[in-house]
């Protein structure tokens, strides 16, 4: 229930082009697509996931929406990691959703995103920053359903354990996240 629908239908909408062109891509494209729905619909209604299998569908999420580019887009994504843990299933997906919506990325030549996530075994570090345009209208500043949602989330599953901070600065947008696991 938390996958956005415009995500969807337009990635279904690309892997019809990428059949209709016969293209190498599609069957690699389709996994990608099973293996993210399988994601939300098998391992986000536990209590918790591994940071791996977030960090997995993070990357389908931004392979997906690339396919729609013929260009490579400026999506940077590192993830460093000293061992599994586990943490609330679907948090970091609507900060990356986030990303994409205002960093008009795939349209302006300047646009980036670049994510870094680094864990211990008693903390998690999400850092999201995105370009930001400050001429498009945005209409539900700092975030939509999905940001609200993982701030009550938050404040639910990790009282006086997370700092979420979002900042609009120039033309950068930064969201990061701390989780406390212990």
């Amino acid at each position: 229930s938390q996958l956005n629908p415009h995500f969807l239908f337009n990635t279904i909408n690309n892997l019809y082009a990428l059949a209709l062109e016969k293209s190498d891509k599609t069957p690699d494209a389709l996994l990608k697509l099973s293996n993210l729905l399988r994601y939300y619909l098998y391992e986000c209604n536990k209590d918790k996931v591994s940071l791996k299998k977030e960090w997995m569908a993070l990357v389908a999420y931004r392979d997906l929406f690339e396919l729609k580019f013929e260009k490579p887009l400026r999506v940077e994504m590192n993830f460093l990691s000293d061992t599994d843990v586990l943490i609330e299933p679907m948090l970091l997906v609507p900060i990356l959703e986030n990303c994409f919506k205002h960093s008009d990325i795939g349209v302006s030549p300047d646009a980036f995103i670049n994510i870094t996530i680094k864990n211990t075994s008693l903390r998690v570090e999400a850092n999201f920053e995105n370009s930001y345009n400050k001429s498009v209208k945005h209409e539900d500043e700092p975030g939509g359903i999905g940001i609200v949602s993982v701030q009550k989330r938050l404040h639910l599953n990790y009282p006086d354990k997370h700092r979420f901070t979002i900042v609009k600065e120039n033309n950068t947008y930064q969201t990061k996240l701390i989780l406390e696991l212990v």
